[in-house]
């Protein structure tokens, strides 16, 4: 507010006034001794009676009016009066010539008067800064009831309730937002005690934390109630409602003293609900709504840290459900995903309330099994998977039966931590499957075959690492003509391992692993690719090759793109095809004669070769050879080894060689490791030979 010579300098230059007064000589006056002012001009109108004056304001706007205390039979409070009823905020000064001033003053004041003044005690100065100062205060007034509405405009449209209290916690002013929570209008809750009309509590107890905040405010000092993920505050107003808040309140401090309290309440209640679901969608499997494998992993560790400092029994069972990949590959990803929402209600349907239940990924589903012996989890793993088998899926008019693997670790104080209990019962579950599958297998009765699984296990890790960083090695092993001979050398790339400390590790340690948890494939493009590259950096050595063969497992063959990957890395390293020959084993060709088949005729109509490696190690019918276009067959060298000392192995060998060069393909043997052998083949007629007698494997 500014004060009033502050204010004496912003008075406007020109006052319109109205004297109300029944002798016109008291106007003649006023008009003398206000003309006489010469830094304000005032225009004047006069009425000599209450009627005219009302209907004088009617209509014109004044800023100040002088009113005579007596107007004929009427009083200046009477018009006071009748002015503030008809709605003019006008500052009425009252004049009066009576003695009694001082009774008179008061009741003017107390009835609405701007201000007193006592004709006998008027002069031009006295009477033109007793109309400014009137119109100052009124004009000071209006901008602070302007700016009392503006505040409570701006409280109003806030989306926090605000609550201002004296210091006893009487209500003195609440907002839109603080009467929506209270449950109570304005009118009805001022004046009560704050914490009568609103109880604080933590959420999850029924106690008040009322006398808290009383306890903590009685210091005078800001309280700001502290709020934790698992620890928020509630508002809980007399219609029972429950509001998720932030709270904050502190003292209102005057020039004088104390004079009370701000509560800023925040609801937070639906970005409470937003961090909940947040929360579930970060734990939870979106497609069956069970815990994820992070929340999963989570939960194991904990119960590994229970059972370190108790002796209660807990489970942990496995899940590997065997059709998923049949109907996935069938019917698609949305029958797949459909399976999998009903399989994850058998679970449920099949634990107790304190059990956890989760997906791990893929087909693959956990349980924990709280206060429960290993025998027990067996049984209601095996529950489970009776009511899978009595389940059948249907999707397009085609119904499956459903099959899984389970198996049941125990977890206590020896228990290392989670990720050994997830290795040791998917070790334990591969091995059901191995054997038979749809049972549950206990950990401890097979861990012997556990530790075999893991081992393979710790290789696959190693064998991707070790394609990552490619400590993979290639070496070659010499082919040689024993009848007639080939221009250019011809030669099989084999793989090695170079190990973390160095040491190179032969095929027949990691490629078993390779093979069961199927990264085959990746092993095959590595060498592939790398094959490729030294000889497109090796020009000479790829002028004098005849023929370089490359080993395709069945993973290759079953998988798609390797035809298109195989064709981008001739094209990229400009190395011709047709001094390539891809070998594929017999048993791997006739497990998917189809697939195998159109695999060779596409890498043929590139201009590579092709051989069946192993050829009778399957003991399969020639009658194979027939629909696979090969140009090489490799005889298996455990009829080759011993056929100088084993007159059966001799007939086989010699039986293989006759028919492949009956349908027009050239003959190899492997594992030729003596002369003696060799003299043998040249005898048969066999065309080529592969084995220590020639040449042990060498780094390309």
């Amino acid at each position: 507010m500014l004060s009033m010579s502050d204010a004496h300098s912003d008075v406007p230059q020109h006052l319109n006034v109205i004297i109300v007064d029944d002798d016109e000589s008291a106007f003649e006056l006023c008009r003398l001794q206000l003309g006489a002012n010469k830094e304000t001009a005032y225009s004047l109108s006069w009425a000599s009676s209450v009627g005219d004056a009302v209907q004088a304001f009617d209509g014109q706007h004044f800023d100040v009016a002088l009113v005579d205390y007596r107007i004929g039979i009427n009083s200046g409070l009477d018009l006071i009066d009748r002015i503030h009823q008809h709605g003019f905020d006008t500052p009425c000064i009252l004049l009066t010539g009576d003695e009694a001033a001082d009774q008179l003053e008061r009741n003017a004041l107390h009835r609405g008067a701007a201000d007193f003044l006592s004709k006998d005690s008027v002069t031009p100065e006295v009477l033109d800064r007793t109309i400014r100062h009137a119109h100052e205060r009124h004009q000071a007034a209006h901008e602070l009831l302007a700016e009392k509405h503006r505040l409570e405009q701006t409280l109003s449209s806030i989306t926090e309730a605000v609550i201002t209290v004296d210091d006893q916690y009487r209500i003195t002013y609440m907002n839109a937002i603080a009467e929506k929570m209270s449950g109570f209008s304005s009118r009805h809750i001022m004046g009560q005690s704050l914490f009568d009309c609103i109880d604080f509590k933590f959420e999850g107890t029924e106690e008040s934390y009322n006398d808290e905040i009383k306890a903590s405010l009685a210091t005078r000092n800001s309280y700001n109630v502290v709020t934790t993920q698992n620890n928020y505050l509630l508002v809980s107003n007399q219609m029972g409602d429950d509001y998720n808040v932030e709270c904050s309140i502190s003292p209102i401090l005057s020039v004088e003293n104390d004079s009370g309290y701000i509560c800023i309440i925040k609801d937070v209640t639906e970005a409470r609900e937003w961090a909940r679901q947040l929360i579930f969608q970060d734990s939870h499997d979106k497609l069956t709504g069970l815990l994820n494998r992070t929340a999963f992993e989570n939960q194991l560790q904990q119960s590994i840290d229970r059972a370190a400092v108790s002796h209660a029994d807990t489970v942990f069972c496995y899940f590997d459900i065997d059709q998923f990949k049949v109907v996935n590959d069938s019917c698609g990803h949305a029958a797949g995903d459909e399976l999998l929402r009903q399989v994850s209600e058998i679970f449920s349907q099949n634990v107790r309330c304190n059990d956890i239940c989760a997906r791990l990924g893929g087909d693959e589903f956990g349980l924990i099994l709280r206060d429960c012996g290993i025998n027990d989890g067996r049984r209601i793993a095996e529950k489970i998977l009776e009511d899978m088998t009595a389940y059948r899926f249907q999707w397009a008019e085609r119904t499956y039966t459903v099959r899984a693997s389970s198996s049941v670790v125990l977890i206590d104080a020896e228990s290392e931590n989670w990720a050994s209990l997830l290795a040791d019962a998917h070790a334990a579950c591969e091995y059901g499957k191995d054997n038979g599958g749809q049972r549950v297998i206990v950990a401890s009765d097979v861990s012997s075959a556990i530790a075999e699984r893991k081992g393979e296990m710790q290789w696959v890790a190693e064998i991707i690492d070790a394609i990552e960083e490619n400590r993979l090695l290639l070496f070659s092993q010499p082919i040689v003509p024993i009848v007639g001979s080939d221009s250019g050398a011809h030669h099989e790339i084999l793989v090695r391992l170079r190990d973390t400390n160095g040491n190179v590790v032969p095929p027949g340690v990691f490629l078993p692993a390779a093979e069961h948890y199927h990264v085959m494939s990746l092993i095959d493009r590595w060498v592939i690719e790398h094959t490729l590259a030294w000889y497109a950096a090796h020009p000479d050595a790829l002028e004098e090759l005849g023929m370089c063969s490359v080993n395709l497992s069945g993973e290759s063959i079953d998988g798609d793109g390797v035809v298109d990957f195989i064709r981008d890395c001739f094209q990229s390293t400009g190395v011709p095809p047709n001094k390539f020959c891809f070998e594929i084993t017999e048993t791997v060709a006739i497990t998917d004669l189809r697939k195998a088949s159109v695999l060779i005729n596409s890498l043929r109509e590139m201009g590579c070769y092709f051989a069946l490696d192993d050829f009778g190690a399957g003991m399969s019918s020639f009658a194979y050879l027939k629909n696979l276009r090969v140009d090489f067959v490799k005889i298996d060298g455990s009829f080759v080894r011993d056929l100088h000392e084993d007159p059966v192995n001799c007939a086989l060998v010699k039986s293989i060689n006759e028919v492949g060069h009956i349908m027009g393909k050239k003959t190899i043997a492997e594992f030729v490791e003596n002369s003696e052998i060799t003299a043998v083949l040249k005898v048969i007629g066999v065309d080529y030979a592969q084995g220590y007698h020639f040449g042990k494997p060498e780094p390309l």
